[in-house]
């Protein structure tokens, strides 16, 4: 009862449009352990770090992140296995203290995978590029009881580096390829989730580095993109999801060049869910 009038004084503090959006961000580096932060959307700052931890061992490969619509952290692995037959394993992680649970094998084996939520079917997505082929790219459902992944589609996008829903459930993808003589140019493309037929392509005002994360903000509609490795600038941005401008908010200051590779907006907002049981 007490934690309900606390939750209810918080709710009526800040009002229903009011609630503080709470940003993750999974750094994108398979050489390091994993490490959940929190992002401060106003400056792009790291105020928080956690190391995933599973059975008491630090956990490498993190590739995407991604919440329940109840504020339940998920992690999508990237090429690595727990058990050694469990590709692309999606975990659960502890916002608190970093401790991580297998929830299961997806069945892919795909590189550096994202994840997302569509917000209004409140279904899980996977994608990246098999290990097998930089051509084949993947587009996957997952399910969050058991890790198990169902292919959607399979299609030749190139240079793909993260993928968001906004609050209408549609489905944006950031390509970064390379155009010759050190160039590179970044574009935003939505895509039809059913049939991966492209709706539209806008070229970015900047290029990206060669990892990326972007999330949409639950509270407010903006779009937020950081990047990092090769070419990055490991900042964070909004981006204006009609023209392609991205603004600079601010640098994450993350300590490897490889940055953020994946982000996530809690859905809850910030402070508007009771604390995690420990594990």
């Amino acid at each position: 009862m007490r934690y309900l009038l606390t939750l209810l004084a918080m709710y009526m503090a800040t009002g229903a449009a009011g609630i503080a959006s709470s940003l993750f961000g999974v750094t994108d580096n398979p050489f390091v352990p994993s490490v959940i932060y929190n992002v401060n959307p106003s400056t792009g700052g790291i105020t928080v770090g956690h190391r995933a931890l599973l059975k008491g061992s630090l956990l490498f490969g993190i590739t995407g992140i991604v919440f329940s619509k109840e504020g339940k952290l998920y992690a999508l692995a990237g090429w690595i296995c727990e058990p050694d037959d469990c590709y692309n394993p999606l975990y659960t992680i502890n916002r608190a203290t970093g401790v991580t649970k297998l929830v299961g094998g997806s069945g892919r084996l795909i590189v550096a995978a994202r994840a997302a939520r569509d917000p209004t079917t409140d279904t899980l997505y996977g994608a990246g590029y098999s290990a097998f082929s930089q051509q084949d790219f993947q587009f996957f459902t997952v399910d969050p009881r058991s890790g198990h992944a169902n292919l959607v589609w399979s299609t030749n996008f190139v240079g793909v580096t993260t993928m968001a829903f906004d609050a209408h459930g549609n489905l944006f993808f950031i390509e970064t390829v390379p155009v010759g003589n050190g160039v590179d140019i970044s574009r935003l493309v939505q895509v039809d989730k059913t049939t991966a037929a492209v709706i539209s392509t806008i070229v970015l005002s900047h290029s990206l580095g060669f990892s990326a994360g972007m999330a949409f903000d639950p509270v407010t509609g903006i779009a937020y993109v950081a990047d990092g490795n090769f070419h990055g600038s490991n900042n964070l941005y909004t981006l204006n999801t009609v023209t392609g401008q991205l603004t600079t908010v601010g640098p994450i200051g993350t300590a490897f060049r490889f940055g953020i590779g994946g982000l996530a907006f809690d859905p809850l907002g910030e402070g508007i869910h009771p604390p995690e049981e420990p594990e």
